[in-house]
């Protein structure tokens, strides 16, 4: 999720929001994301805490300080920024809203025993970042292949140190 990409607006209502996003994942436009808007307010309007509450910790173990909110009056998701400014998505920071798009994805497909294809995860993030961010997503579901591709020395090893064979690649920095 490029820094400069924003959600496209979804419509209130629609057709089968996981079918759709399911066959939008492996589009290389912001089309594919524009589900996520909706996914949050059904899951707070329709009620289903459990959802809510996973969206909720899984954020909160990827963003590093900032929390999921809710939604706002006008039905938007809402932010708690670490000095407890609540705010917009628009107004969160590059890596906040990365995560926000590994937690609300996870969440509204329910990756189970999947292929879960990440590319360069590290993309607005410090040093140690993503191979923590993987960690958890790693944690939240572990029946899940996860295949990365990242020049980040962490994320490498990180891959060398769960025993993850590397044969046939060649390990490399961009």
């Amino acid at each position: 999720f490029p820094a400069d990409r924003r959600f496209e607006t979804d419509v209130m209502f629609g057709g089968d929001l996981v079918g759709e996003q399911r066959f939008l994942r492996l589009k290389s436009g912001p089309r594919k994301y524009r589900g996520l808007q909706r996914f949050v307010r059904d899951i707070v309007l329709g009620r289903e805490t459990s959802r809510q509450e996973a969206l909720t910790k899984l954020f909160g173990e990827l963003a590093n300080g900032v929390r999921y909110g809710g939604l706002t009056s006008t039905g938007q998701p809402e932010f708690i920024q670490p000095n407890g400014e609540h705010v917009a998505w628009e107004a969160l920071s590059a890596s906040a809203l990365h995560a926000f798009v590994f937690a609300a994805t996870m969440v509204m497909l329910r990756t189970r025993n999947s292929v879960v294809l990440v590319d360069t995860p590290e993309l607005a993030l410090g040093p140690g970042e993503a191979a923590r961010r993987l960690g958890v997503l790693r944690a939240y579901e572990p029946s899940n292949q996860w295949l990365v591709a990242s020049s980040d020395p962490d994320v490498i090893a990180m891959a060398k140190g769960a025993g993850i064979q590397l044969d046939g690649f060649k390990v490399t920095r961009s």
